[in-house]
């Protein structure tokens, strides 16, 4: 790397640690590990593709995001 590469990486360095510190500064518990979850799951069950019943017993304790972007309108009626 050259003089002005380095220059330009402690730089960007720089300005990434200074974001952090003021943002940290800024938002109150920013910093803590232990912050209280932003919803729950409410109890559910369904079928999946196989016939086998899923529920939320199946991901409790785990971090999910479920996909449902690509699903056809139909696939979320009530039958």
């Amino acid at each position: 790397m050259t003089k002005k590469n380095w220059i330009y990486t402690g730089f960007f360095a720089l300005l990434v640690l200074g974001f952090y510190f003021l943002v940290s500064a800024i938002i109150p518990n920013y910093n803590k590990v232990g912050v209280a979850p932003v919803s729950f799951v409410r109890p559910f069950s369904f079928y999946n593709q196989d016939g086998n019943l899923f529920t939320d017993k199946d991901i409790k304790g785990k971090s999910m995001w479920p996909n449902t972007s690509l699903q056809p309108v139909k696939a979320f009626a009530r039958r």
